[in-house]
Parts: structure tokens; sequence; C-alpha cells
């Protein structure tokens, strides 16, 4: 029998990592003999470079000198393959983990860090460059990146405006005869877990905005900003990003990099399965155990746990775990359609959400859920054998 092991970090809790080795060696316990593969992973934001180095990829962290989206010199990293691949985390240099809740306002942060990665990566040769979306601090629908990147970004009269969410309903022209050189070579693939729009109710504006820091005249201010680059973009390239699938992810970073890079777009967790190998190890698995720290609605939208079960064959068991469980039935029968065989939330009883939480309980709980599942298990082998 085979067992593979694929968790998403629970945030704030455990790491993707430590989940599923506390996982594994619980159904060691009962089922000794079971063959199990873990692997690391993640949905398009932070932990993707983790996963990718702990693969058999033979990826190699690379530093390098950036900046912060408050423009202060930072170092970050990235992730390079022997055969030319570059991943880059748009957080690692781009994230809200490297501001203070107090510096988060999405109408002043840049992706310009971001940019300063990608044109490292070029310039050290690689050609095929995966940029994870998730966790930005930013809403400038890339110019940043694509200033580093020597685009230069003009009003009506022909001045330079600086890229910033709050510049952006100034943005007249887009002038790309100074970018990098071996950008045009390149192949750029942005993983995203959400199938924001553009702008909109449904925008980057509307949607994320808020928790980076904006307020609602900020929201408003963002949206009319976005509108006015899309229209920027389509004179400058005649593609119409603004009903592009996923094209808000990030604060407009996915709508604004596609013309100009020739980026696809795809899930990250579709990325991450591919490129660890995880996908073909879930197509010969008997079950699978996942998880995330919360399944819910957003689950279904491109979420870790969801791009699993759709991985899985038809006779593959999907286990999901979970530490808080909040779906309807509607939802809850679309995840089966997806391939989920059950979800179990950990938790065994009712405590405050600071123990709940706590990475050591967190663990236990993971463990004992696991234990119970394998016993399950264990018992329908007996069965069969003795038929």
């Amino acid at each position: 029998m085979k067992a593979v092991f694929a968790f998403d970090s629970f945030k704030g809790s455990a790491t993707s990592g430590k989940l599923g080795e506390a996982a594994f060696r619980a159904f060691l316990e009962i089922l000794p003999h079971a063959e199990t593969m873990c692997y690391q992973i993640a949905d398009g934001g932070e932990g993707c470079l983790e996963a990718l180095l702990s693969s058999p990829r033979g990826a190699t962290a690379v530093q390098c000198k950036t900046h912060d989206p408050l423009m202060r010199r930072i170092v970050s990293s990235y992730a390079a393959m022997p055969d030319g691949t570059a991943m880059i985390e748009a957080a690692s240099a781009s994230g809200l983990t490297l501001i203070t809740e107090s510096e988060r306002n999405p109408m002043k942060t840049t992706s310009f860090g971001t940019g300063e990665q990608i044109a490292d990566a070029v310039r050290s040769g690689c050609r095929e460059i995966y940029l994870m979306l998730g966790g930005t601090a930013t809403n400038d629908a890339g110019t940043g990146i694509l200033s580093a990147l020597g685009f230069i970004f003009r009003d009506a009269d022909g001045n330079a405006v600086e890229p910033a969410g709050e510049n952006l309903a100034r943005i007249r022209h887009i002038d790309s005869s100074g970018a990098l050189p071996g950008l045009d070579k390149c192949n750029f693939t942005l993983g995203c877990d959400v199938n924001t729009l553009f702008y909109g109710e449904q925008g980057a504006a509307y949607v994320f905005a808020a928790q980076k820091g904006a307020s609602q005249k900020d929201i408003a201010t963002l949206d009319e900003g976005l509108r006015n680059y899309a229209e920027a973009v389509l004179k400058a390239t005649g593609k119409d990003i603004s009903c592009l699938p996923g094209s808000g992810a990030a604060g407009g970073i996915c709508g604004g990099l596609v013309p100009f890079l020739n980026a696809g777009v795809r899930s990250g967790i579709d990325i991450m399965m591919d490129i660890t190998g995880l996908r073909n190890a879930i197509a010969e698995a008997d079950i699978v155990f996942t998880g995330e720290g919360r399944i819910d609605g957003q689950t279904l939208m491109g979420k870790a746990v969801s791009g699993i079960c759709r991985a899985a064959d038809t006779g593959t068991k999907v286990i999901a775990l979970c530490g808080s469980y909040s779906m309807t039935g509607k939802e809850r029968d679309e995840l089966d359609r997806l391939g989920c065989t059950a979800v179990f939330p950990i938790q065994p009883s009712p405590v405050t959400l600071e123990e709940a939480m706590r990475t050591e309980n967190v663990l236990a709980n993971v463990a004992r859920t696991v234990k119970e599942i394998a016993r399950i298990y264990k018992t329908g082998l007996r069965s069969a054998m003795r038929r």
C-alpha cells in the first residue's frame, strides 16, 4: 500500500514539513509496512521555495540584494535549478510579513524588489521563471516589478511616474524600449490561488486591499487607478486584462505582468505538484493525506486541498485534515465531486484559539486523527485478506 502525505501549512500554527512528518509517522505506527512519501507543498504563496528546495529537483537557494515594499534595502532569496528554471516568491521581497501592521499602505508600497529578483535570475541565465504571487503587500499592478526590469511609466505630459498604487491613475503611456536584455527570451508562469478580476467589486482593490492597510477611500482610489492602468495596458499592447481570471491576484500583479512578459497563469498548487513530482506520486497512491488550516468555500478556489483532490485517480482515497471547518452542504458536495473522500477537523474538544493554534497541540491532534483513520484502513485490509 502506498500512502502520500502533502499538507499545506496551518498558518500561524505549523509548517507543511512538520505536519507531513507528524502525519506519516503516526500512520506508520498503525501500518508499519506501508510505503510512504511525504511532500512539502504550498498553493502559491509563502512556503513554495521551501517546498521546492526540499524536493528532488536539485534546486538551490540564491540570495540577492533587493528592496522591501517600502524601498528599504534587504537581502531576499529565490530558487534556481540546474536546467535554468527559477522560482520566485513575490512575498520574499514584496510581502506583508516584511512590514509592520502600522506600515501597511498599498497606496505607497511597491513590488520593485520582486522585479530585482527577476532581473537577477535573468542575468544569471534563467529562462524558465515561475513567479508565485501569494502574500504580497502591494496594490501597484506589477508596475514596481516592470520598473525594476527597465520599463518606464509616463503621464499625459510625458513625465515619468513612480510605480505605486497611488499613481496608477496618472499613467497614460508605458515605455518598454529599455527592458532588460534577455527578458524577451524568458517564459514566465504566474502562480496564484484566486480568480479575482483586475478591478471592480470582484477586483484587486475591493477584495484584498483592506487587509493590506487600505481605507475605504483608498480602495476607491486604487480601483480607479486599476481601471486607468488597464486602459493604458490595452493601448500599449492591444491586450485587455480587465476580465482575465486571476488578473487581480497580488494587487493586480498578475494582470499587470501578463501582457508585458507574455506570461501564462496557473493555479499555484498545480505548479507545485508538477515541479516537485507530487502529481505523479498522488497518481500512484492508494491513500493521500492532505490539509490546510481552514477548509471552507475558498478551498474550492484553487487552494491546495482542492488541487490535490483533482490530481487523484478515482480509486485513490483523499483524506483532508483541518484546524477549522466551515463548508455549506453544497460546498462539501462540490469538494466530493473533486475527489475528496472525507474531511476531518482535528480539534477534539473546545479550547481557546490560542491553545488550538499552539504548534505542539496541532501536531499532536494531526497525529491522533491520522492514527484513527489508519486503524479504520487497517480493519478494511484485514477484511479484504479474509475474503
